[in-house]
Parts: structure tokens; C-alpha cells; sequence
């Protein structure tokens, strides 16, 4: 019952996040064509003037030369067929997004959220997943880095991490 319990908190402090970012988001349901157009127009001419202030970049240059970054104020989703990246690629835009000073929360429910922090303290640190477990010895400079990075991620706010393996179909069509 106890992770049972939990497992409804995080939810709901999910749906809390997902309400309070809907609530910032900017409704364009009522506005004529001449308003949709200015908007369109604003939004090239800063492109056209390389000003991509609305735009968060995701920290991985060939991706931003493709798309510029996420802009801001959309939801944006990642899928794909299970073990190609998304958990990683989700982290690597996590750390990105905090190296740039934003508050930034990764959820997921396939994996621990100490499984959660030791791949994004490899993503930070910059040291391959498999560190410890690919059988070869781990240089010292590696081994700080690691450890700088948990530090990294403990002391710094931003990094929200939550996570709930605790998977049934009721839990996770709530959220």
C-alpha cells in the first residue's frame, strides 16, 4: 500500500506541473487572421535576425541547426519503440536545460529514480553508461567527474527527478 500511496503523490504533483504549465500557456483560440499573421510575422522577423529568444536550445548542436531549439510555451513529445534513447535523450535535454539556468522535471515510469540520477550524472559528467559495468578500469578523471556531477545534481534545484515503477493500468492512465 505504502508505494501504492506514493505513487498517487507523484502523480498528482505531476498533474499539478502539467496544470500550472498549461496555465502559462498562451490561448490563440479567438484571434483573427490579421492577429495569427502579426504573430507569424514577429516570429520570423527574430528569426530572420538570427534572435532565437524563444527558443530553448536542447544542448545538442546538430539538433539545434535542424529545429533551433524547443520554442517556448509548446509541449513537445519524444516517442519511439522501447531501448532506442528516449530516457537518455530526455536527461541529456534535462541537464541542457539546467546548465542553462531552468528549473527542469524529468518523469518516468519505467525506471528507479537512482537509476534516473546515475545516468544523468554519466550524461553531465560526460562518461560513457557502461562506466562500471563494460569491465575495463575507470580513470581517476572519470571518477571525479562522476562524483562532481552527483554532487551537481544533489545540490542543484533544477534537477527534478521523480520517478514510479510502480505501474499498473489505473496509475498510468491517470496521468
Amino acid at each position: 500500500q505504502h508505494s501504492e500511496d506514493n505513487a498517487d503523490v507523484i502523480v498528482e504533483q505531476f498533474k499539478n506541473v502539467i496544470s500550472m504549465i498549461d496555465d502559462t500557456g498562451i490561448s490563440t483560440d479567438d484571434i483573427s487572421k490579421e492577429q495569427a499573421i502579426d504573430i507569424i510575422t514577429e516570429k520570423w522577423e527574430k528569426l530572420l535576425k538570427n534572435d532565437f529568444s524563444d527558443y530553448v536550445q536542447t544542448g545538442i548542436k546538430s539538433l539545434d541547426d535542424i529545429i533551433v531549439g524547443y520554442q517556448k510555451k509548446t509541449s513537445n513529445l519524444i516517442c519511439a519503440r522501447p531501448a532506442v534513447g528516449k530516457t537518455a535523450l530526455g536527461l541529456t535535454f534535462q541537464d541542457s536545460f539546467v546548465q542553462q539556468g531552468r528549473k527542469t522535471g524529468f518523469l518516468s515510469v519505467e525506471m528507479t529514480k537512482d537509476q534516473l540520477m546515475e545516468r544523468l550524472a554519466c550524461i553531465n559528467a560526460e562518461v560513457p553508461v557502461d562506466i562500471f559495468t563494460s569491465g575495463e578500469d575507470i580513470n581517476p578523471t572519470d571518477s571525479n567527474n562522476l562524483m562532481k556531477s552527483l554532487a551537481e545534481i544533489r545540490d542543484n534545484e533544477n534537477y527534478i527527478i521523480e520517478a514510479t515503477t510502480n505501474r499498473t493500468i489505473t496509475n498510468v492512465g491517470r496521468i
